[in-house]
């Protein structure tokens, strides 16, 4: 039979873009998502299943695994920062049980591959120094709190079952269409101004942080699916690390008339969420990002104005 791939949360903002790549290279491709409507991917719906379903669901996981013979998951359903913290039980039910539903489905299906996206708030606050891979993690958020477990229980399921459990430490995804999360305020300074929208940012213009785009987020999920024997369960990933002030000006030279406002609060940036270093994926798995920041900035910018790249200066 051909293979197949399970998106769970596909979806999403992250898992949309995935969804289309596996579409492109003619994947045979199932989509697990709670929402009724998931409109990022209603263009290719004639070309998936999609199967609404809730991971947190043992059996409807199992059963979803089963039929439609699956060897490959991907698995990125989980509620975000904003969400996690305002229902904490959920979030446990959601991104715990959830990723252990889809681990256990895994083992006892035989399943391949299990692909998770991971995050830096599994370190918790941030300083001058990037984290490496195995630097102290110590979350100070549900969202971070939760992932941390589920990066435990898929390197358990690997030692104990064998289960292929393969995870990625994002930094901040940005791309069009990102309107949540607790780092959403990247997209937002890009998005913003495109739509004709003060962008209103609460930190300072000399503030750096991590940025990733989204094309380059689905990548780094294709490459670490297709290495062949990675020497680590668990990698950082980045792309680029700038300035808002520097993204800013990027807007700037393609929306001249771009509102944007730093609004510094209190709590410096690089506080709230740690800069990565990802340099064990580079020598490793021959990790690099496709785009620059201003490469991805302009992208990003192409899509929501709906221009062409030689229309973008």
């Amino acid at each position: 039979m051909p293979v197949a791939t399970l998106v769970t949360g596909g979806a999403g903002f992250i898992g949309s873009r995935l969804v289309r790549r596996l579409v492109d290279i003619g994947e045979k491709t199932i989509v697990l998502d709670i929402t009724s409507t998931p409109h990022r991917i209603m263009d290719v719906m004639p070309k998936i299943k999609y199967i609404q379903g809730d991971v947190s669901n043992l059996n409807g996981v199992l059963h979803v695994v089963k039929t439609e013979h699956i060897d490959l998951i991907y698995h990125l359903a989980a509620l975000l920062t904003t969400d996690s913290e305002a229902d904490p039980i959920r979030a446990l039910r959601v991104n715990v049980d959830g990723t252990v539903n889809v681990l256990e489905a895994a083992r006892t299906l035989d399943v391949e591959k299990v692909i998770f996206p991971s995050t830096r708030s599994i370190f918790g606050k941030g300083d001058s120094k990037p984290k490496q891979e195995d630097s102290p993690r110590k979350p100070v958020s549900t969202y971070g709190a939760t992932k941390l477990l589920c990066e435990w229980y898929g390197e358990k399921f690997y030692e104990k079952y064998g289960v292929d459990f393969r995870a990625l430490r994002f930094v901040m995804v940005y791309g069009a269409g990102r309107v949540t999360g607790g780092s959403s305020f990247g997209s937002q300074l890009i998005e913003n101004p495109a739509n004709g929208r003060t962008a209103r940012i609460s930190f300072s213009d000399k503030e750096k942080t991590d940025w990733l785009y989204v094309k380059d987020a689905v990548k780094a999920l294709s490459m670490i699916s297709e290495f062949e024997d990675p020497k680590r369960r668990i990698y950082n990933i980045n792309g680029e690390t700038q300035t808002l002030g520097r993204v800013a000006e990027i807007v700037e030279s393609v929306v001249p008339n771009a509102d944007i406002r730093f609004e510094p609060s209190q709590t410096p940036l690089s506080s709230l969420y740690p800069l990565l270093n990802d340099t064990v994926a580079r020598t490793e798995l021959g990790w690099r990002p496709s785009y620059t920041i201003e490469q991805g900035v302009k992208d990003h910018l192409t899509e929501i104005l709906g221009k062409n790249q030689s229309q973008i200066r």
